[in-house]
């Protein structure tokens, strides 16, 4: 049980439903999260982290490369509501896209094995 001040300042008690418990870490929760997810849930899961993966590199090049969206767009001829939307995680640029973008920020696209990029997630997560 928790006491907070509400805007007045008068003493509020809080109940959480569940509580982690004291020195747990964000990644102890993530992880207990995680394992009771359903089959399908976990298919989820691991697909919106690549988005978030895709998502996070092209962020970090292009901030790299000293470059602004439009800047990016322009170099790779797209539009730079597509460069928007895939630092967003809400892209579903063509493959010829992709190619352009990352031949701009000096990478190639390709295939990744699983376990080498749920390593890079976690290297990305504990460098932020």
């Amino acid at each position: 049980m928790r006491t907070r001040h509400n805007a007045d300042m008068n003493a509020v008690t809080v109940e959480p439903e569940t509580e982690m418990a004291l020195g747990e870490s964000f990644d102890d929760y993530l992880e207990d999260f995680e394992a009771k997810l359903s089959p399908q849930g976990k298919v989820l899961q691991a697909l919106l982290a690549a988005q978030y993966d895709l998502a996070s590199q092209a962020l970090s090049l292009r901030k790299a490369g000293k470059l602004t969206q439009s800047q990016l767009a322009e170099r790779a001829g797209v539009n730079q509501s597509d460069i928007s939307r895939l630092e967003r995680g809400n892209a579903n640029l063509t493959l010829a896209s992709l190619n352009r973008i990352s031949r701009v920020l000096g990478m190639r696209v390709g295939f990744v094995p699983l376990a080498r990029a749920s390593r890079l997630t976690s290297a990305r997560a504990a460098s932020s």
